[in-house]
């Protein structure tokens, strides 16, 4: 499985055709799932916990056996440790002043 350099909600088409759509959310939740298991610990070590790997992401109803994210995950982790990528390599939101 390849991961796709950068993917957007603002790429995405206005309409597309259901059997589209649903292939492009497969798509893009492998590619999460994926960098997420190679690149941040806390997720790999979960999923090896539920016995989950990547490739058992098939279709968009394995999800559910993606385990959670809870707040404490966000505390034990802060403020770097779920980070898939380098921040040099995210995405700014601009911040705007009234």
């Amino acid at each position: 499985m390849t991961h796709r350099a950068c993917f957007s909600p603002a790429s995405t088409l206005d309409f597309v055709p259901r059997r589209e759509l649903e292939q492009l959310q497969l798509d893009r939740l492998q590619t999460v799932v994926a960098l997420s298991y190679e690149k941040v610990p806390l997720y790999r070590s979960r999923m090896k916990e539920r016995g989950v790997a990547p490739e058992d992401i098939l279709s968009l109803a394995d999800i559910a056996k993606l385990p959670f994210t809870v707040k404490t995950d966000l505390r034990d982790t802060y403020p770097f440790g779920l980070f898939a990528a380098p921040m040099k390599d995210g995405y700014h939101a601009g911040r705007f002043s009234p």
